[in-house]
């Protein structure tokens, strides 16, 4: 039972779905401004290509920083961000993961009353455009609100009047989806012409970056689980207490970069956690499992817990996300010092058989 365990864990690590690159070029949806023309802009490290105006006098400059394409005018201003590239599971509906970064942790009102779907204001052929905005009975009362005066609503990427949306192409990357905030006006550079670059373009220039965001973090993980069919793997299984274990290690070269554990702990509840290693440090931890259950109660009553941790080289925690039955919920004290522990104590287990 244990052998096939463990060839279980191995084939849903390596199933991975084909990804076709070919994707149409953008076209302008609207003519430039005098004295400037369309000119293209690549961000590879985010895997994202637009349309900006370039004109005879430089208005301003666009820069990859983090998980964004950010907008600086010349003459000072505010920074505008413009585009942004954030992670999803390859197998996850991106709506899904849209819910998961985004909803799960807005308080009960709005969690409970926004909803990712389709956007109404921007249709581009070929491509998935979504928005967070507020469902049915929720939007009655922020159309009250905003009788008042403009509001935002559902979040930092949600409802804020102006022109946002999220866009996912998923004929060129399953794993990455950008969010696209032009605001009221249409800040120099088009919309539309928003288009993600293939995933190996991306995944060589984001291995060179530290990890100093939640989001980085993730596009590093994602590079690493891009590329498993490439990479030397070892497993093995173990016994700790009363409960059975079963980890799939794989190599780059001398170095591990991904331990995945396989854990059943009965009624205190069983789960996958994948532990992503840079440069031999902890870079990355993510967990889905189902927890304890609760007493007197069905084993189908278990929560389910998906929970994402970022670690800088030093071990501080960058950033982390948690969900419980889809309700963002804060880590435990303590929690985060746990997981660096026991990537710690696994990692010198696999090196040592």
């Amino acid at each position: 039972m244990k052998q096939f365990a463990t060839f279980a864990l191995l084939a849903l690590l390596c199933a991975c779905g084909s990804k076709d690159p070919a994707a149409a070029p953008a076209t302008p949806s609207r003519a430039a401004a005098d004295g400037c023309e369309w000119a293209p802009f690549e961000a590879r490290g985010l895997g994202v290509s637009l349309l900006y105006e370039k004109c005879r006098e430089e208005r301003f400059a666009l820069v990859e920083e983090g998980n964004a394409i950010l907008l600086k005018p010349s003459g000072g201003g505010e920074v505008q961000r413009i585009v942004e590239v954030f992670t999803k599971r390859e197998m996850q509906p991106v709506d899904g993961a849209i819910r998961e970064q985004f909803v799960s942790g807005l308080e009960e009102k709005e969690r409970l009353g926004c909803a990712v779907q389709p956007s109404p204001r921007m249709r581009i052929n070929g491509l998935q455009t979504l928005q967070i905005l507020p469902g049915p009975q929720y939007a009655v009362e922020v159309e009250q609100r905003r009788e008042a005066g403009p509001a935002a609503v559902c979040g930092d990427h949600g409802d804020d009047q102006s022109l946002r949306f999220f866009l996912y192409q998923p004929d060129v990357t399953k794993i990455r989806f950008a969010f696209v905030d032009a605001g009221q006006d249409h800040l120099w550079f088009d919309e539309t012409s928003v288009r993600m670059l293939p995933d190996e373009v991306a995944d060589a220039a984001v291995r060179e970056l530290p990890v100093e965001s939640l989001p980085l973090a993730e596009r590093y993980a994602a590079t690493v689980e891009g590329r498993l069919d490439k990479l030397a793997r070892k497993t093995g299984q173990y016994v700790e207490g009363e409960h059975n274990f079963t980890w799939a290690a794989f190599r780059e070269g001398s170095a591990i970069v991904l331990i995945v554990e396989q854990a059943e702990r009965g009624e205190q509840g069983s789960g996958s956690i994948r532990y992503f290693f840079k440069d031999g440090k902890l870079a990355l931890v993510r967990e889905s499992s189902l927890g304890t259950v609760p007493h007197g109660s069905a084993r189908g009553t278990q929560p389910e817990i998906l929970r994402v941790l970022a670690f800088a080289p030093d071990g501080r925690v960058v950033a982390s996300r948690q969900t419980i039955n889809g309700k963002g919920v804060p880590l435990a004290e303590g929690e985060a010092k746990a997981a660096l522990e026991r990537a710690a104590g696994l990692l010198k287990r696999v090196q040592g058989e």
